[in-house]
């Protein structure tokens, strides 16, 4: 409500499958309009029915609003890959940080990611002022081909570099000592079972690593 207070003329354009329902469209403008909104100024679309008609759906924004502290994440992807700038709010969680991650691969950071509420405002009045028009184009019509030449794109790095994170994690296993379990309660006799497996699959494993080392 804020951005639209201070953008005039704009719109706000939200999708979800609740808004099929007229009372749940109700309610929610109700909620804008006892925060100043016009009716006029708001669609509530309901799910598309093919995802070539949902993909369309982005011809209609400028720019999109990436929502939190539960940040957007496919939804995210499509808006750039439509040629539509996000701005997005930093946080202190994967779940609030998807977008800061999304557009730090596109070198999006400044000018798209806002580390306040107050910031996040801020920077979509900017990015939707009529002097900056000229500029949003100018990304708009570059950003697809920005996003597909990113490392958000290019699947055999980020898979060589997840793989390398998987070894690292074998390897820090394995130097793990075993840990053996203790019980207050019962004979000592009790725990020494249940650590035998451990210890046995931590040795047969690096045996078969050193192997593997040997042959290679």
């Amino acid at each position: 409500a804020k951005v639209l207070h201070r953008v005039p003329r704009s719109r706000l354009v939200l999708k979800n499958k609740p808004f099929a329902c007229e009372t749940a469209k109700a309610h929610f403008m109700n909620l804008l309009a006892a925060e100043g909104v016009e009716s006029w100024r708001v669609d509530l679309l309901p799910l598309a029915a093919a995802n070539s008609d949902h993909l369309a759906t982005y011809a209609h924004m400028d720019m999109s609003l990436d929502p939190f502290p539960y940040a957007g994440t496919t939804t995210t992807c499509e808006a750039l890959y439509m040629g539509v700038p996000c701005i997005t709010l930093a946080g202190g969680c994967h779940a609030h940080n998807v977008g800061v991650s999304l557009l730090t691969s596109l070198g999006m950071t400044e000018g798209w990611v806002a580390t306040s509420e107050e910031e996040y405002v801020e920077l979509a009045v900017r990015q939707a002022a009529p002097e900056n028009w000229a500029a949003l184009a100018e990304v708009r019509s570059t950003l697809r081909q920005r996003m597909l030449a990113s490392p958000l794109c290019d699947g055999p790095t980020f898979t060589a570099r997840l793989e390398g994170v998987y070894r690292q994690l074998w390897d820090r296993y394995l130097q793990q000592p075993a840990q053996e379990e203790r019980t207050t309660v019962g004979r000592a006799e009790a725990a020494e079972p249940s650590t035998a497996p451990a210890e046995s699959g931590r040795n047969q494993a690096r045996q078969q690593q050193q192997q593997q080392q040997e042959e290679a």
